[in-house]
Order: structure tokens, then sequence, then C-alpha cells
């Protein structure tokens, strides 16, 4: 089984490891050794998609998505495509995980060191502070400690709590079974939007391809995820846009051209109604400071 990748420690200490984890080649269609993670961990995908299989079900997962790992939970990884992911993972003890999860006052009786979902989709505030953060360890060395798992708590917190709204949202009177094949279907389109998010596609070419009326799509789709199928994918287009600014030297047209957006403008507007700020800003303060910024302005 054919995978080149690289884990690179950024912070370590007892509580908190911070990894910037690159994956540019795997074999697709092929399940990975199961694996685990020793301490309760926070995955966020920058780039790429992949399947989280654990037990019978299997987690769509791309740069929309927030990933839970309970310490010791096996799973397992497969790529539908060529081309692996990048991604960022933050585990943290299950001590102050307890704390996160049972929220403040919590004793030290209090033992809730599981997650509250296995995934969730970020929202634009969350993508960002996770981006400073993993800019702000990749540039200042050595770290401050304090600074460093102050930001890294918080950031667990925010996960936590976007994926506890997600749930609230997602619940609905409808059967079981109704609702598990509703989340099937939704996480179908969601990987053939993230296969090739650059690529157009007409919705009625997309509801024939996961089996159901394009009518019936819009609406499970945004009962699933909140978002509809169009928001969705801009959502994936404006991520790797973001990814491409950090890189100085390339040009902003092509970056739309290449993401999928018809023009500069047609990008320009998308990316300032998702970060609150134009392409050129980002890029002037693509910089730890500059995204801590940009995440304050979305959540004030």
């Amino acid at each position: 089984m054919r995978i080149v990748d690289t884990a690179d420690v950024v912070y370590a200490s007892r509580s908190f490891r911070l990894v910037d984890y690159r994956c540019p080649e795997a074999e697709p269609k092929q399940l990975l050794p199961e694996g685990t993670f020793r301490l309760p961990t926070v995955v966020f995908p920058r780039r790429g998609v992949f399947f989280k299989h654990q037990g019978s079900r299997a987690f769509l997962c791309d740069a929309n998505h927030v990933l839970f790992f309970d310490a010791g939970e096996p799973f397992r990884i497969s790529y539908p495509v060529e081309g692996g992911d990048d991604s960022t993972f933050l585990s943290i003890s299950p001590e102050l995980l307890a704390g996160i999860v049972s929220g403040p006052g919590a004793g030290p009786e209090v033992r809730a060191e599981r997650f509250p979902a296995a995934y969730a989709l970020s929202d634009a505030g969350l993508y960002l502070a996770h981006r400073a953060l993993l800019g702000r360890m990749g540039r200042v060395a050595p770290a401050d400690p304090l600074e460093a798992e102050e930001r890294m708590i918080g950031l667990v917190g925010s996960a936590i709590a976007v994926s506890r709204r997600a749930e609230e949202g997602r619940r609905s009177p409808v059967r079981r079974e109704t609702r598990r094949a509703h989340q099937d279907t939704a996480a179908a389109a969601m990987a053939l939007l993230a296969v090739g998010p650059e690529r157009p596609i007409g919705l009625e070419r997309l509801a024939t391809a996961v089996g159901v009326s394009p009518f019936h799509l819009c609406r499970l789709f945004k009962r699933e995820t909140g978002l509809s199928v169009h928001r969705y994918r801009n959502r994936l287009r404006l991520r790797e846009a973001l990814e491409r600014l950090m890189e100085p030297a390339t040009d902003l047209t092509s970056i739309a051209l290449d993401v999928g957006f018809s023009s500069h403008s047609h990008f320009t507007d998308a990316f300032r109604r998702e970060f609150g700020a134009s392409p050129s800003e980002a890029r002037r303060k693509a910089t730890v400071a500059g995204l801590a910024a940009l995440r304050r302005r979305l959540v004030a």
C-alpha cells in the first residue's frame, strides 16, 4: 500500500501536542492500517479529501470539517482519489478535555474525557483561528508555553462549541433509518464536491449521481450541514484560496480561476463575504496577528 507522509511536531508539552501532517501521495480507495491517537485529538483538514472509518460508519473529511478522535479510539482512513491530504492535529490531555466538555466549575470527579461528537462543519472563524495558531507556532521559536497553550485550549473549546451547535441544528423528528439515509446522501454529495470543487457541476447532475431529486437533495443537504450545496462548494474553494494566499508570488487572478471562480471580481466578493476581508487585504495580513484580527472581526 503506497503512502508518502510527514508529521512535523510544531509544539509538544505534557498537556498538548500540535502536529503539521502532510500526505502528498496515497493510494486511492484502499483502507490504511488501523490507527489510534494516544491523546484526545482534534483534526483540522486543510487540503484534500478522505474518509474516517469508525466501526460500520464512514465520515467524509475535507477542509470544511473538524474531526474529533477520542484517546485510543481505533479508526482507519481511506482516500477516494489521489492527492492525499494536509491536516493539523491538535492533541490535548484527557484532564484538560474533561474541563472543557464539562464546563466551568467541573470538579476533579468529573471525567468527561470523550468528545461530544465525531465531526462537525467548521465555520470561517474556527478555520482562521486554527490557521493563525499553526502559523504562530510555526514561525515563533521557541514558543511561549503560556501563550501557546492558552491559544490551544481556546481552539479546542471553540471546536467543541461548533460541534454542539451543529448537533442541535441536525436534530429532527425523522426516523433513525431515514436520518441515516439522509446523512449518507449528504456525505455522497459532499464527496463529489470535495474531489473537484474547482470544476463546475449542475444541481441536476449532482442529484442524479447520489440518487435523489434536486429538490430532495437541496432540502436534506441543508438539514444535515446547515449550508446550501452552493455555499458548501464555495467554502471549499475559498479555503483552498486562503491557503494559496500564503504564497506571495501567486497572482490573485490565477488563484481565483484555479479554485473555480469565473472572475477576479466574483472571487473577491465571495471571499469578502466568507472571511470579512478582500483577498488582497487577507494577503497583506497573512500573518498570525492578521489572521487573528480577521477572526475577531468575524465573531464581533
